[in-house]
C-alpha cells in the first residue's frame, strides 16, 4: 500500500473528482434503436415506404451531432486482451468495477426544476439506467505475442455530442452494418470508497443530454 501526504491526498482528490463510466439503458434492446436508425428487415411495402422515410430523417437528424467516428479492431485471446492501434497490437487490461443504478423521470429534468412549489406531486415514470465505472488501461508499447487461439472482434465506435463543449457523448457501436451496442459517455463523481449503496444520482444536465438523444431516436 503506497502512503500519502495530507497534501497529495488533497491534490489527488481534487483532480480526480470525475471520473468517464457508461450509462445503459436496460429497458431499450439493441433491436429498437437499429429499427429507429434503419427500419425492419421484412414488412408489407406501403408500410415500410413509411418507415424507410422516417428512419431517414431520424438518422439524419442525428448525424448532425456526430463527433467522430473510430474503426476498433480487438483481439481476444485465451491469455490476454489486445487493441490495434496505428496497426500494432497493444494489451489491454480491463478493470471492473460495482455496477450502480440510476434513473431519469419520463418528464423534462428541466420541468421538474420549475415545480419547487409543488412537493406533493405523484412520482413520475422513471426510465431505468445502468452506471458501469469499468475502465481498460493499455500498455505503453506494442506487443507482438498474440496468443495462439483467438478471436477477432472488429467494430466502429460513432460518438454523438449535443455541443462541441459537452463532456455527454451518445455512443453507437456498429458490427457488421448493424447495431451491436450503444450506451451514453459522461463525467460523473467518482465512485465512492466503501459505498453502501447501489443507486446513485446523476447532473440534471446529464440527465437533460441523454433525454435529448432519446427524444431524438423517439425512444423516450
Amino acid at each position: 500500500m503506497h502512503r500519502y501526504s495530507s497534501k497529495n491526498n488533497t491534490n489527488n482528490t481534487n483532480n480526480n473528482r470525475n471520473e468517464q463510466a457508461k450509462i445503459y439503458f436496460p429497458s431499450i434492446p439493441i433491436q429498437v434503436l437499429q429499427h429507429a436508425l434503419h427500419g425492419a428487415q421484412a414488412q408489407k411495402q406501403n408500410k415500410t415506404i413509411i418507415d424507410t422515410q422516417k428512419n431517414t430523417q431520424t438518422k439524419i437528424q442525428l448525424d448532425k451531432y456526430l463527433w467522430s467516428e473510430t474503426q476498433k479492431t480487438t483481439i481476444y485471446g485465451t491469455t490476454s486482451i489486445l487493441e490495434i492501434h496505428n496497426n500494432e497490437p497493444y494489451a489491454v487490461y480491463p478493470s471492473d468495477k460495482m455496477i450502480l443504478t440510476s434513473s431519469i423521470p419520463v418528464s423534462s429534468p428541466k420541468q421538474s426544476r420549475q415545480l419547487p412549489q409543488l412537493p406533493q406531486l405523484p412520482q413520475l415514470p422513471q426510465l431505468q439506467l445502468l452506471i458501469d465505472y469499468s475502465t481498460t488501461k493499455h500498455s505503453q508499447g506494442s506487443s507482438y505475442q498474440i496468443p495462439y487461439d483467438f478471436k477477432v472482434h472488429s467494430y466502429v465506435v460513432k460518438k454523438y455530442r449535443m455541443s462541441p463543449k459537452s463532456d455527454t457523448s451518445f455512443v453507437i457501436e456498429y458490427k457488421d452494418n448493424k447495431v451491436y451496442d450503444f450506451y451514453v459517455l459522461a463525467q460523473l463523481s467518482t465512485l465512492p470508497v466503501g459505498l453502501s449503496t447501489t443507486r446513485i444520482e446523476i447532473d440534471n444536465f446529464i440527465k437533460e443530454d441523454i433525454i435529448s438523444f432519446l427524444l431524438m431516436l423517439n425512444l423516450y
